[in-house]
């Protein structure tokens, strides 16, 4: 498992691997723990490089030779080409999955029997799930907007209710003990009862 990215909140409601507390870690690393965690015959590997032509020397002939099947969940076209490419060239079946633009899709390609992976007309293509630092696309505006909306309503929300739960039970309490001050001191007053201080 390949990724050289690292888990940011806008990855969180797309896929079921990682969790809140694993944001800021390496995606790849995570993965394959979470893999592992399931049980099972799983033989997976952490790497963190970016698979492309200029990582020959960690993803080499050995390493395609030695896959069962190529599983693709990439942003960029230009990565599900060159994957494409490797899978006809080492005979590996490729199962495709991901994002670009507001549509997405999902392919298994067999070499020699299914058509391969072909790049959309738009070469600027890009999928969505891509975050920017400064958004300047319409779906990185969309996705930048999600998640400032979520970050100022639903994370500051949660925070201020839990202040508020905390608040009420304090005023509950001292409402509660003057409440039966008052009571106490009215019933002693008013029939002379011997009231016994508030335990």
């Amino acid at each position: 498992m390949s990724d050289p990215d690292e888990i940011s909140e806008s990855n969180l409601h797309r896929q079921f691997l990682f969790r809140e507390e694993d944001v800021g870690k390496p995606k790849s690393q995570v993965a394959v723990e979470r893999v592992r965690s399931y049980g099972g015959k799983i033989n997976a590997i952490n790497y963190t490089t970016q698979v492309s032509d200029a990582s020959f020397s960690t993803f080499d002939d050995d390493f395609w030779q030695n896959l069962d099947t190529i599983v693709v969940a990439v942003d960029s076209v230009k990565a599900r080409v060159f994957l494409n490419e490797q899978s006809h060239y080492y005979d590996k079946i490729m199962m495709e999955s991901g994002t670009l633009g507001m549509q997405c899709n999902s392919t298994v390609i067999v070499p020699g029997q299914t058509q391969p992976y072909v790049a959309p007309e738009d070469n600027n293509a890009e999928a969505n799930c891509t975050g920017k630092s400064f958004p300047f696309r319409p779906n990185h505006t969309a996705q930048w907007a999600v998640e400032l909306f979520n970050k100022l309503f639903n994370e500051n929300v949660k925070n201020f209710q839990n202040s508020l739960e905390g608040l009420f039970r304090i005023v509950s309490i001292s409402v509660v003990m003057s409440s039966c001050h008052v009571i106490m001191s009215c019933c002693s007053d008013t029939h002379h009862f011997r009231c016994r201080p508030f335990e």
